[in-house]
């Protein structure tokens, strides 16, 4: 996996002052919050995949689960940008 680095720590992304590190990182998929609808992310999720709504979290683990137990117990998670696909249907 490749991430950017954010260098300067200024929280924001500028290519010039990034660094682009691959390897294997720990990076996480969780809700933000355990019970309800939250948007607050901040700086201690950085690099994870985030689920502002609990019910999306449970479908995506109920899905995971389903390909886990089919597929050998493995399964693999593909993260698009929705604007790449919207390009690539056009």
């Amino acid at each position: 996996m490749t991430v950017i680095r954010d260098d300067n720590k200024d929280r924001a992304l500028g290519f010039g002052l990034t660094r682009f590190d691959t390897g294997i990182f720990g990076i996480n998929i969780h809700r933000s919050n355990p019970n309800t609808e939250s948007t607050q992310v901040n700086k201690w999720s950085a690099g994870c995949q985030v689920f502002a709504v609990k019910k999306e979290w449970d479908e995506f683990i109920h899905l995971c689960q389903e390909k886990f137990a089919v597929h050998n117990q493995r399964f693999t998670y593909t993260l698009l940008n929705v604007e790449d696909v919207l390009q690539a249907v056009e």
